[in-house]
């Protein structure tokens, strides 16, 4: 176990030590697509991501439909923990996730016109811009507080790329026994750092808490960009 963790955790390393600047939100906005990708076409951010998910053990054996899949849903969660990562060691750094608003956590909202005017511009059936942000900052907030180690944000990652209720899945029983070893890994993982300044025992459940939070921040995003387009 520990030899899948550490290669796992190499390849996040590698992964998350890009040049923030080379994690466009273009490209996670535009990896949710995922149509007309083929293995000779893979966009540069999903063959990043992509050298990640090779390390999580039984992804090589996927089809690659279901690989491409599984890569472009999951790319936007993907975003959110790269950015809580990187907000958790340094809350000023630039963060993928804040391209989504044009603005920093220290700069809200004191870059906006007026928070009333901010609201009728951007106000949704279900809820505002202003809305998400907060949302979002509170996922950063709240992750960071878990002072997750390296091997637990790699885990995380694992876990959020390997949903087998992802639409079109062909192998989606073998994608739920997958994501059910990297639980059992995150889980073994956590017991190492289940002192009481890291959470305790509650500390796996606490860590699987943000991947439900992510789930949510994914879908009101998601509502967020739809009901935009709509009004164009």
């Amino acid at each position: 176990q520990k030899h899948i963790v550490d290669r796992m955790v190499e390849a996040h390393h590698q992964f998350r030590g890009q040049d923030p600047s080379s994690h466009t939100l273009f490209e996670w906005q535009s990896a949710q697509e995922g149509g007309g990708v083929s293995s000779g076409n893979v966009p540069p951010h999903l063959q990043r991501l992509l050298l990640f998910a090779r390390t999580v053990p039984g992804f090589d054996l996927l089809d690659f439909s279901d690989q491409i899949t599984l890569l472009s849903v999951s790319s936007l969660e993907v975003m959110f923990l790269l950015s809580a990562e990187q907000f958790s060691k340094n809350p000023a750094s630039p963060s993928p996730v804040m391209q989504l608003f044009n603005t920093s956590p220290h700069s809200w909202p004191r870059d906006v016109e007026s928070k009333e005017n901010f609201q009728s511009r951007l106000q949704i059936s279900s809820g505002s811009r202003e809305d998400l942000l907060g949302s979002v900052l509170n996922f950063l907030h709240s992750t960071a507080v878990l002072r997750a180690t390296e091997a637990e944000y790699t885990l995380l990652t694992a876990t959020a790329l390997l949903c087998s209720d992802r639409a079109s899945l062909q192998a989606a029983s073998c994608v739920e026994k997958m994501q059910e070893l990297i639980l059992d890994l995150l889980s073994s993982v956590c017991r190492m750092h289940s002192g009481a300044g890291r959470g305790g025992p509650q500390r796996f459940g606490r860590l699987l808490g943000r991947l439900t939070e992510l789930r949510t921040l994914h879908h009101n995003y998601l509502l967020l960009t739809r009901h935009q387009r709509a009004l164009r």
